[in-house]
């Protein structure tokens, strides 16, 4: 087994972020769909970032027979996984009910420990260092590859920016925050997390770990051909 300091993190508490679609089970009727988001998630993974609990808003999803899959974590603090190809059970309340995911789609999911100590000052450029495929939700082309993404944020301010290029199914997409991540323009709320729900994407995210050395971006596409694009990304401080 690896070390603990070097396990994706699981737990209680944790910062997590879900994005996709579902369907009811051996139907094509949309079940679970968009940006999920849980500030004091319950995480069961592995640590190798294969996930099998975690919280879509104030629902608990249970991985049945859905695979993990474009898995990984980073420093112990941040975990990330695709669900795939397979079906898993959401529990709200007394209620529960199985939900099925495409094999070319996948619920995206990010998590990762609190943020503490945040810094006051200076303007932080982070580094990607781990992300799912894009995927369409809908799981009708094969996943797609991410050619390029930023993260930025300015303490001073707590404004966080970010921008990804994407190809899948042989177009190419921007997904930006107002001003991406040279104009940081999100704004940090006290626990670290940030959201903007644009005309052409909504982005989701939070800061994890001491010193917010790591951060966690969902992102949804909303418009036109780009509806339904869905990914997540994990970002390291220098």
């Amino acid at each position: 087994a690896a070390p603990a300091n070097v396990a994706a993190p699981t737990g209680t508490g944790l910062q997590m972020r879900a994005v996709g679609r579902t369907y009811t089970v051996g139907t094509t009727t949309r079940s679970s769909e968009g940006s999920f988001i849980s500030t004091a998630a319950g995480v069961t993974a592995g640590a190798d970032g294969q996930l099998d609990v975690g919280n879509w808003g104030a629902n608990t999803a249970t991985r049945q027979t859905a695979t993990n899959v474009d898995y990984g974590q980073a420093g112990g603090v941040i975990g990330w996984t695709r669900w795939t190809g397979g079906t898993e059970r959401q529990t709200s309340g007394s209620t529960t009910f199985n939900e099925e995911i495409p094999v070319n789609g996948g619920m995206a999911q990010i998590w990762g420990a609190p943020v503490s100590n945040m810094p006051t000052t200076g303007t932080v450029n982070y580094t990607m260092v781990g992300s799912t495929r894009p995927t369409q939700a809908s799981g009708a082309v094969a996943p797609g590859s991410l050619t390029g993404a930023h993260f930025a944020v300015a303490f001073a301010t707590l404004k966080a920016g970010f921008d990804a290029q994407i190809n899948i199914g042989g177009q190419n997409y921007t997904y930006t925050s107002i001003g991406g991540a040279t104009s940081p323009s999100m704004t940090i709320d006290n626990k670290g997390s940030f959201a903007e729900y644009g005309s052409v994407a909504h982005i989701t995210g939070f800061l994890s770990g001491p010193g917010a050395g790591y951060a966690g971006v969902s992102y949804y596409g909303v418009s036109g051909t780009g509806t339904g694009v869905v990914g997540v990304i994990a970002f390291k401080a220098p």
